[in-house]
């Protein structure tokens, strides 16, 4: 088990060799499982609210970004946190990666936008999304093509 400030996040081990001989793994294989959303709990300086469910249909961005190597992907994220976008619910990282030739990583986040009283227009969430990105270009974080 793995805990954190005296609650358990997540679990490790090493996977049994009946199993791993199944899967046709040679060499010893540790597998792990965290749940991030205890572990951001934990580590997170913002206390995290429950929220009441909306009746209204949640619209997902996803947007892949330019991020130096030396920079860390959450610096996005709380640059995005502080531009304090109407109606945007949550942003989290979905994927980084990096191709050989680039000097930079390619990091994709995902934004949900919901509103708690209608449902939110494409209008509305393509004005916040052109908001964010210029917003984004200025602070050096430009889109990955």
């Amino acid at each position: 088990q793995i805990i954190l400030h005296k609650m358990p996040i997540g679990f490790f081990g090493q996977i049994h060799p009946k199993l791993a001989s199944q899967l046709d793994i040679t060499e010893p294989l540790i597998y792990c499982e965290l749940d991030l959303f205890l572990l951001s709990q934990a580590v997170s300086d913002q206390r995290v609210e429950d929220a009441e469910p909306s009746d209204y249909p949640r619209v997902v961005r996803d947007l892949t970004l330019k991020v130096g190597g030396k920079v860390f992907a959450s610096e996005v994220l709380k640059l995005i946190d502080k531009l304090k976008i109407d109606n945007l619910a949550k942003c989290l990282i979905v994927d980084d990666f990096k191709r050989q030739e680039e000097d930079y990583r390619r990091v994709s986040y995902r934004l949900i936008f919901q509103s708690n009283q209608r449902t939110l227009t494409s209008v509305e969430v393509d004005g916040s999304m052109q908001k964010l990105q210029e917003t984004l270009d200025r602070s050096g974080f430009g889109m990955a093509g």
